[in-house]
C-alpha cells in the first residue's frame, strides 16, 4: 500500500526546502515497513514548471489531480500556519474526487489546532500529532484496519462523530536512532544540506509555539551521531556546507566545545550555520565554532526594548546584544539578527528602541564589511496555543484587505479563503492581529527596514548616517516622514519585495524614495551637504549597475570624494569634478 507525503507549495519563499519531518517519516516507511512511500514536493513541481501557478482554485484542483495520479491509498499533508487553508481545501477536493483515499493532516499547525479542525471541517478525519517516527506505523495500520483505539499521536473522528485525541506528551523519539536522511533525488543537486541536530527549546517565550509542539523537551543528537551524518554527506555527495536545524544548538557549552574539538581533530573541512541566543554563548565557544567552520549564527533578539523583553518572557539583556555581535564579528562569523514588532504593549518608544538596535548592529557590520549582520524584522504573528495568542484572542481582528506580512497575497486574497478565515479565529488566529497593527505604518515597516539596512545601507552609508543624525536617532520618525511623502513609492517597493525582484531593482526604488523624501522635507535645502552626499552615492550605484557608458563626468558642490575616502575629513563646500570609469579593473572614480 502506498503512502504519499505531500509538501505544499511555499509561495512566500524562493528557497523552500523539504521539511525534515517528511524526510524522516519517508525513510522510516521505506526501510522499516511494508508500506511503499513516496514524496510529492509541490515546490519542485512548480519551480520546475511541471505544474503551472494559476489562480487559487485552479492550483487546488491541479494539486488534487496530481496527488490522485500518484495512486496512493494514504496521503499525509504537512502543514504550517501559512498554508493551513490550502491544506484544508486540498483535503476537501481530494474527498470529492476520490473519497476512498485516507487523508492525514500533520505538522505543527494541524497539531496545534487538531480538535478545532475536526470539530469544524467534516471532510478532515485524521490529524497526526507531534513528532511521528514512533507513531506513524501504528497510525497507518490503525487507519487501514479501522481501529485507532489506544493508538498514540492521532486525533480522529469516530464513525459516531465523536472526536478522539490520543497524545501522550511524555513519550519522545530517540533522535539518535533515526535514519540518516538520504533521499538522492532531493540531495544530489543541493549546495547546502540541512541536518536535524536536535529538537525542542528549554525557554518559554510567550509568543512562540515551539515549546508546545515539542512538549518542552529539549534534545540534541550525540556529537558522535552528528559527526557520522556529516561524514556520510561528505563522502556520498562531496558536501561542504551544512545548516544545523535546531532552535538552540548552543545551549550546552560543554557539548559545543566537544563538538568543535571533534570536527578539528578529525580534520573535517566544512562550513556550518546554527541558531543560538546571546545569553548562552561566550567567546570561548565562538572561537571554537569559528575554527571548526561555523560561518553564520542566527540570533532571535525580538525587541530592542528591555521592558518588552521581560513582558514576552524572552529575558535577553539588551546590553549583551552589541557585545555578542562584536564577538561574533571578531571571529569572522556572519550573523542573522531577527526582530519582531507589534507586541500588544509595545509603545512607539519601544519600537524605536528596536529600530535603533538594528541600526547599531548595521554600524558594527560597517566596521568590517567582510562580515555580514543580516537583519530580519517581522510583524508579530499570534499563534495557536501560545500564551500571547490565548491572552489576546478576543482583541484580535481579521481585515481581508490589509496585509501585515508578505504571506497576504493571492493565496489568501480569495473570497472563499477570506470567509473561512473570518469565520474561524481558533484555527486561523495567525491571520488575525491587533487593530493597531493593520495600519499602513505597520504594513510597510518590515520590508522597508529590511530593504534599507540589508541592501540599501551599504550603498548609501554616509547619507543614511547623516539623515539618522538629522533625526537625532529617531528612526521611527524618519520612517513616518518617508511614508507620509512617498506612500506610492513605498507601496511599489512592497510589491517588488513580495514578488522577489532582483536586489538592484529594490535598491534603485529606495534611492528614488529617499530622493523624493529629501526634496519634499527640504532637507536638501536645510542640509545641502546631506543631499550632495546622497546624490554622489546614488551616482556611484547607478554607474556600477545601470550605466552603459564606460566613462562619465559629474560635478559636485562639496568635497564628496575626499569625504567618502576619508571620513576624518570634514564635508566642506568645494567644487569637485569627478570622472567615473569602468574598465578591466572594475569601476573607479578619479578627480578631474
Amino acid at each position: 500500500m502506498k503512502v504519499l507525503f505531500v509538501n505544499l507549495y511555499d509561495f512566500t519563499s524562493s528557497r523552500a526546502s523539504l521539511p525534515l519531518g517528511i524526510q524522516s517519516l519517508y525513510l522510516l516507511l521505506e526501510n522499516k515497513s511494508d508500506f511503499d512511500a513516496e514524496i510529492c514536493d509541490f515546490n519542485k513541481l512548480y519551480d520546475n514548471n511541471l505544474l503551472t501557478d494559476n489562480n487559487f482554485q485552479e492550483n487546488i484542483n491541479d494539486m488534487a489531480n496530481y496527488i490522485i495520479s500518484r495512486e496512493a491509498k494514504i496521503v499525509s499533508i504537512y502543514t504550517m500556519c501559512n498554508n493551513y487553508h490550502i491544506a484544508l481545501l486540498l483535503c476537501r477536493e481530494l474527498n470529492k474526487l476520490k473519497s476512498d483515499i485516507f487523508v492525514i493532516l500533520a505538522g505543527p499547525q494541524a497539531t496545534m489546532v487538531a480538535r478545532e479542525t475536526l470539530m469544524k471541517y467534516e471532510y478532515v478525519n485524521y490529524i497526526a500529532l507531534g513528532e511521528g517516527e514512533d507513531t506513524i506505523l501504528p497510525i497507518l495500520q490503525g487507519i487501514v484496519n479501522n481501529n485507532l483505539d489506544n493508538v498514540n499521536g492521532i486525533a480522529y473522528r469516530k464513525h459516531n462523530g465523536v472526536i478522539d485525541i490520543n497524545w501522550d506528551k511524555t513519550k519522545f523519539v530517540d533522535i539518535n536512532k533515526l535514519e540518516i536522511f538520504d533521499i538522492e533525488e532531493f540531495y544530489r543537486d543541493e549546495e547546502i544540506i540541512n541536518i536535524e541536530v536536535g529538537r525542542g527549546c528549554p525557554f518559554h517565550c510567550s509568543f512562540c509555539s515551539t515549546k508546545n509542539f515539542w512538549c518542552n523537551n529539549y534534545r540534541l543528537k550525540s556529537v558522535e551521531r552528528i559527526i557520522q551524518e556529516l561524514e556520510f554527506y561528505i563522502d556520498k555527495y562531496q558536501m561542504k556546507s551544512f545548516v544545523f536545524q535546531h532552535d538552540l544548538f548552543t545551549y550546552n557549552r560543554k557539548y559545543i566545545i566537544k563538538f568543535c574539538d571533534e570536527i578539528l581533530e578529525r580534520g573535517i573541512d566544512i562550513k556550518w550555520a546554527c541558531s543560538s541566543r546571546i545569553d548562552v554563548i561566550n567567546e570561548e565557544m565562538i572561537s571554537k565554532m569559528s575554527l571548526s567552520g561555523c560561518n553564520c549564527i542566527y540570533f532571535g533578539i525580538e525587541t530592542g526594548s528591555q521592558d518588552i523583553q521581560d513582558i514576552i518572557n524572552k529575558n535577553i539583556k539588551i546590553e549583551k546584544v552589541e557585545e555578542t555581535a562584536r564577538l561574533v564579528k571578531k571571529y569572522n562569523i556572519d550573523s542573522i539578527f531577527s526582530f519582531i514588532y507589534g507586541f500588544p504593549s509595545e509603545s512607539e518608544h519601544d519600537l524605536n528602541q528596536t529600530l535603533q538596535l538594528i541600526y547599531k548592529l548595521k554600524k558594527i557590520e560597517a566596521e568590517n564589511k567582510k562580515v555580514k549582520n543580516t537583519i530580519q524584522l517581522w510583524p508579530l504573528n499570534f499563534l495557536p496555543g501560545t500564551e500571547m495568542g490565548e491572552e489576546y484572542k478576543d482583541k484580535l481582528i481579521f481585515q481581508k484587505t490589509s496585509r501585515t506580512d508578505f504571506s497576504y497575497n493571492k493565496y489568501i486574497d480569495n473570497e472563499e479563503v477570506s470567509r473561512m478565515i473570518s469565520n474561524d479565529k481558533d484555527v486561523f488566529i495567525n491571520y488575525y492581529n491587533l487593530p493597531k497593527n493593520y495600519s499602513e505604518r505597520y504594513m510597510y515597516l518590515s520590508p522597508f527596514i529590511m530593504g534599507l539596512f540589508n541592501n540599501f545601507y551599504k550603498y548609501s552609508t554616509s547619507s543614511i548616517d547623516m539623515i539618522i543624525e538629522y533625526y537625532n536617532g529617531n528612526i521611527l520618525k524618519m520612517y513616518d516622514d518617508i511614508l507620509g511623502c512617498c506612500l506610492e513609492q513605498i507601496t511599489k517597493f512592497f510589491n517588488v519585495k513580495a514578488n522577489k525582484y532582483k536586489m538592484k531593482e529594490e535598491i534603485s526604488i529606495l534611492f528614488t524614495i529617499f530622493e523624493i523624501f529629501l526634496k519634499k522635507k527640504d532637507i536638501n535645502i536645510l542640509r545641502p551637504d546631506v543631499y550632495e552626499i546622497f546624490i554622489f552615492e546614488r551616482d556611484i550605484f547607478d554607474f556600477i549597475h545601470f550605466e552603459f557608458e564606460n566613462k562619465k563626468i559629474k560635478n559636485y558642490h562639496y568635497n564628496v570624494y575626499d569625504f567618502l575616502s576619508n571620513q576624518n575629513i570634514s564635508l566642506q563646500k568645494q567644487n569637485n569634478c569627478l570622472k567615473f570609469i569602468k574598465d578591466e579593473y572594475g569601476a573607479r572614480i578619479q578627480k578631474v
